[in-house]
């Protein structure tokens, strides 16, 4: 990976900044800090998206991302390059993971509404199925306790 154009201090990335890899292919565009993504930015990462703040190198804060698998968050859509199992999530992050209040979509029209810690589904929150079916739900650690049908 090369930092291609920005803002430096002690000959690290600090103020803004790109890095890209060596192909050209944009890897982050915005802030520095330290050397570490700080603050408003953007990244393309190998499974995915993430656009919003950041935090000594990790998301942090209000952030959209898109996944192209279950294994990765993202940033913005880009048409026509995502996989059938791609999911978007609009919300809070802490540490990377997401946590507080979100939306997690999937291109099947699944969509959960709510709360979020450690990257795990937590709390109160809404489920809405392709079918039109729609449940309040309470979910600890990603397992849900009870559901009741909206």
């Amino acid at each position: 990976m090369t930092f291609v154009s920005g803002q430096k201090r002690y000959n690290v990335p600090h103020g803004f900044g790109e890095l890209r890899l060596m192909n050209s292919d944009l890897i982050y565009s915005g802030h520095w800090e330290e050397g570490k993504r700080h603050g408003q930015g953007a990244g393309t990462f190998k499974d995915g998206i993430y656009s919003g703040h950041w935090k000594s190198g990790q998301p942090e804060g209000e952030g959209n991302s898109i996944a192209f698998s279950f294994h990765c968050y993202l940033l913005q859509e880009i048409s026509g390059t995502l996989t059938t199992d791609k999911f978007i999530f609009k919300g809070h992050w802490s540490k990377g993971q997401k946590d507080g209040y979100g939306t997690l979509e999937r291109k099947n029209g699944f969509k959960y509404v709510g709360e979020w810690r450690a990257d795990q589904k937590n709390g109160y929150g809404s489920v809405y199925w392709p079918d039109g079916a729609k449940y309040g739900i309470y979910i600890f650690n990603n397992i849900t306790l009870t559901s009741i049908l909206i």
